[in-house]
């Protein structure tokens, strides 16, 4: 039998931080985050077929589409030789099965970057309940949530006017955030493998929340992880901060300024039970504890 490769699965709603954490993790020494696996099908189409437009967004953090770098045609040679291996065709097609394919691919980037642990960042829960049910995996859950006022006014300001975006909106993020943190806080938070994180406590004291995800794992924080932008990194997808230099760590409190009177009080009540279980101020104010 193959033997199980770690996984550390971040859980969340996208706006909630998950691209920094993910940069933070995947720049300790033996943690590689290649950031959104589940798309993964996508660029493995692009080594074979030419006429496949892949735009600017779909660039590996290091600046370069997928079919160009250097590091990802490593992993395409060490995916063939592992499937090879196994007597399988590689395939990627669906995003969230979670197969030998997938197997393949996480083992041929651990042999390429020569850590121990994958990060994955994919946030998506059916793709994490199929780790969870595969024996090739074992996974740490790593719950990310955010105060669902900033997630809420982040995606609304980013969307278009079109109808199609309507599930965008202030109001319906804020019903999506407490359904799907609330969910999963039942679901996974009794599982030994369960840790759950505020966005705001780890901008605030980065070290002593990044301490205690590694701890969990039997490993100890490295200072460098806090300067990731220096480190060259292999992400797909994620938040644009992944390509800039020189970050600095803190919160993004716009939010606070930027929300009327009458969206932060209605998505206060709209919130109430997610605001309390999370430990989230009903007051405008910095969600530190």
């Amino acid at each position: 039998m193959n033997a199980p490769i770690k996984v550390i699965y971040i859980l969340s709603l996208g706006h909630s931080g998950s691209t920094l954490l993910d940069l933070i993790l995947g720049s300790h020494s033996q943690i590689e985050s290649v950031g959104e696996i589940m798309a993964f099908g996508k660029y493995w189409k692009s080594f074979s077929d030419n006429s496949l437009t892949l735009e600017d967004k779909d660039r590996c953090t290091c600046g370069f589409h997928v079919n160009e770098c250097d590091y990802w045609s490593k992993v395409r040679y060490e995916i063939e030789a592992n499937c090879e291996e196994l007597g399988i065709v590689p395939s990627f097609n669906s995003k969230e099965e979670i197969d030998q394919n997938t197997y393949c691919l996480m083992k041929a980037v651990l042999k390429v970057s020569e850590k121990k642990i994958i990060c994955d960042s994919s946030k998506n829960l059916f793709r994490l309940k199929n780790y969870l049910k595969s024996e090739l995996f074992e996974v740490f859950i790593l719950h990310l949530v955010r105060d669902g006022r900033a997630v809420a006014y982040s995606w609304a300001k980013k969307r278009t006017h079109s109808e199609k975006e309507a599930q965008y909106s202030y109001f319906n993020i804020l019903k999506r955030w407490q359904k799907f943190n609330i969910n999963n806080y039942l679901s996974f938070s009794n599982f030994n493998n369960y840790f759950c994180l505020r966005y705001e406590d780890l901008v605030n004291d980065p070290p002593h929340i990044v301490s205690k995800i590694l701890k969990k794992n039997s490993l100890e924080f490295e200072s460098d992880q806090l300067q990731f932008w220096k480190l060259k990194h292999h992400n797909l997808y994620g938040n644009r901060m992944r390509r800039r230099s020189n970050q600095e760590i803190k919160i993004d409190s716009s939010y606070l300024e930027n929300l009327s009177h009458q969206e932060w009080w209605l998505g206060t009540l709209l919130t109430a039970s997610g605001l309390r279980l999370f430990d989230y101020s009903i007051q405008r104010k910095y969600q530190l504890k």
